[in-house]
């Protein structure tokens, strides 16, 4: 498992956050963005609002 994670830490260190932005304006589903450094309550907050529209 370390060495697979170890793996996806440097093939995600390659990417730009612009290019992400890119692939995911690409896709058909609704994106949500959470900050994972954000507290839980806040990025809870923002799933239950999602989830009401």
């Amino acid at each position: 498992m370390y060495e697979q994670e170890q793996n996806f830490f440097r093939f995600v260190a390659n990417r730009t956050m612009e290019r992400a932005d890119r692939w995911v304006r690409g896709m058909a589903c609704p994106v949500l963005y959470l900050d994972g450094r954000d507290p839980v309550e806040a990025n809870a907050a923002r799933i239950r609002r999602q989830l009401e529209l």
